[in-house]
């Protein structure tokens, strides 16, 4: 009678952990702040201020992420959690209720921390959950609901952050905070899973991994669909993180309660256009869909750099909507072409690979806005893009060529 007791609470804690991970999805899917966070940033700096330390606290957390699924297993999941979410109370707070630059610095790298520790820990508790309750097979329709639930909150967040940054500037940062106080209530309420018993992280076994990702990336059957996907995810993750959109938008004319009402409709074309994929591969092959990808993203970015005023949420559409189709085809390919073995550290070698530029582009961006230039460093992403789709093409063609002259 108590051992069944016992396995009945256990298996409630266990469906509790799968409950609170998707609330704790949801809280960081609800970017209230989504269209209007740049227009409070810029009370307090320049433009291009504001591009050197997205640029910089950007980088630091992608440092920060790189040993936090090792530090989930040392500390145990729970731990690791349990800061993540306090972190983010921390962060949009400090944010909300800054008035200078250094506060909003120390807020978005409390913010940065939150992000990192969670991407380590958060799926690795919900499927060491699911594989203690002998469910794991369960854990694919888990993560396909997440991110059906994080689309809708999203875009639901993102209008009712203009409301409130039209009653207050402040308001949006702080409710995030505020949702993140209540995930943080409720990360109180895990258990840690068993399971997961891995080796402690090492920088020669990060490394190693990672020198497998480059190893299997390199593939002559992956070399075209690498430099494809470099363009589409690179092209896409420069152009929707951080700055560069809401400046785009800004160039268009959107203010804050326009880019509120146009970031939450462009949210929902992505997803639509996202469940096309299946449709578009029918009637393309993978490597013509992924030049597809590249050339649109780059008439995007050209259509970017012209006065088309209101009409530029043309624009902005075929940049969101195409970077979004993005990844789908990574992980198809990935998937398809990689052993199991290797998956994971390819997947996220390659992930690492396009998110390198930002970097270096948020500073450029920053700068060539205040320069009054913006339109040429579009007009540069513009030629980026369409150039190397044009360069994969004529190098596979006269691969084609030599083969069929053998």
């Amino acid at each position: 009678m108590t051992a069944t007791l016992l396995t009945t609470q256990r298996t409630r804690q266990l469906e509790r952990n799968v409950a609170i991970f998707y609330a704790m999805n949801l809280t960081i899917a609800a970017a209230f702040i989504s269209g209007n966070w740049i227009f409070f940033w810029l009370r307090v700096m320049t433009m291009g201020q504001l591009g050197v330390i997205d640029a910089l606290a950007f980088a630091f957390g992608m440092l920060a992420e790189i040993p936090t699924g090792a530090l989930g297993d040392v500390l145990g999941r729970r731990r690791t959690l349990i800061a993540a979410m306090l972190c983010g109370v921390v962060g949009w707070w400090v944010m909300g209720l800054a008035d200078d630059v250094t506060a909003l610095v120390i807020g978005f790298l409390f913010t940065q921390v939150s992000w990192a520790f969670y991407s380590g820990a958060g799926t690795a508790l919900a499927y060491d959950s699911l594989l203690e309750l002998g469910g794991e097979s369960r854990f694919e329709r888990v993560i396909s609901r997440t991110h059906s639930y994080e689309l809708l909150v999203n875009v639901v967040a993102t209008w009712l952050g203009g409301l409130m940054y039209a009653l207050h500037f402040r308001l949006p940062h702080l409710a995030w905070g505020a949702l993140y106080l209540l995930a943080f209530v409720a990360s109180l309420w895990l258990v840690e899973p068993q399971g997961g018993t891995q080796e402690r992280f090492s920088w020669r076994r990060y490394l190693a991994q990672f020198g497998a990702g480059f190893r299997e990336l390199s593939q002559a059957k992956l070399r075209y669909f690498v430099v494809l996907f470099f363009v589409g995810l690179g092209v896409n993750f420069i152009v929707t993180t951080g700055l560069i959109m809401p400046a785009m938008a800004i160039s268009f004319g959107y203010n804050a309660d326009a880019q509120a009402a146009l970031f939450g409709v462009l949210g929902v074309l992505a997803a639509l256009g996202t469940a096309s994929v299946p449709w578009v591969r029918q009637r393309l092959s993978d490597l013509g869909y992924a030049a597809l990808i590249g050339l649109v993203l780059g008439v995007g970015a050209l259509l970017t750099a012209l006065p088309l005023g209101a009409w530029g949420f043309l624009a902005l559409g075929l940049l969101r909507v195409s970077g979004a189709m993005a990844n789908p085809l990574m992980f198809i390919v990935v998937n398809r072409e990689i052993p199991s073995e290797n998956r994971a550290t390819t997947l996220s070698t390659m992930a690492m690979l396009t998110k390198i530029p930002y970097v270096f582009t948020a500073m450029l961006a920053g700068a060539m806005i205040e320069n009054e230039a913006f339109a040429l460093f579009n007009l540069g992403i513009a030629g980026f893009a369409v150039g190397v789709v044009g360069l994969v093409w004529v190098l596979w063609g006269l691969r084609r060529l030599r083969h069929n002259l053998r």
